[in-house]
């Protein structure tokens, strides 16, 4: 299925890579458990927060325009690897900040297949991104925290506990995902 963000207007889409804003991608998370059926198992949603970093390096050292096509390239690989591998779900790829992003499933997938998909999500960002202009390439590294809804989440609660095991994550030597 496609992703949902491709079916958005222009107030709900990030200017500089065309994902969905966070704004947009927590109504949509919003609403995928109001839509869900009553009485039935649980909604099954999980969501990934891919964080790059070292996108305010790449600023200085190449210039902002390096910067933001590192971002737009990072947005494609995401929206690229989301139509390849989540075809079959609901799916929402996000911009959550200057290098963060989110992506974001509606269907039933197990922990090792989710951790999976993140691991593979990482090594495709971590590809290097070349710079037609210059012939300068540069490769970042992303970390990846994951989560899984439970009874009782709502997009606030999710993305809330994201951004603290993202913060974790960075801290952390050798950890990716």
């Amino acid at each position: 299925m496609a992703s949902l963000a491709s079916a958005t207007d222009d107030d709900t889409r990030d200017r500089l890579t065309g994902l969905a804003t966070l704004d947009h991608a927590r109504q949509v998370l919003d609403r995928w458990w109001q839509e869900w059926p009553p009485g039935s198992t649980e909604c099954p949603i999980h969501v990934m927060l891919i964080s790059v970093g070292r996108i305010d390096r790449v600023n200085v050292a190449f210039g902002e325009t390096a910067g933001d096509g590192a971002l737009i390239e990072i947005a494609q690989r995401i929206r690229h690897f989301a139509g390849d591998e989540l075809e079959s779900g609901v799916w929402i790829a996000a911009r959550s900040s200057g290098d963060t992003f989110l992506l974001a499933l509606r269907e039933e997938c197990n922990r090792e297949r989710w951790q999976w998909l993140a691991e593979a999500l990482a090594d495709a960002i971590a590809m290097p991104i070349g710079d037609p202009d210059t012939g300068h390439s540069l490769r970042l590294w992303p970390r990846v925290a994951l989560i899984r809804a439970v009874a009782g989440d709502t997009a606030g609660s999710l993305l809330d506990t994201l951004s603290e095991a993202s913060v974790r994550i960075r801290s952390l030597q050798g950890h990716r995902v």
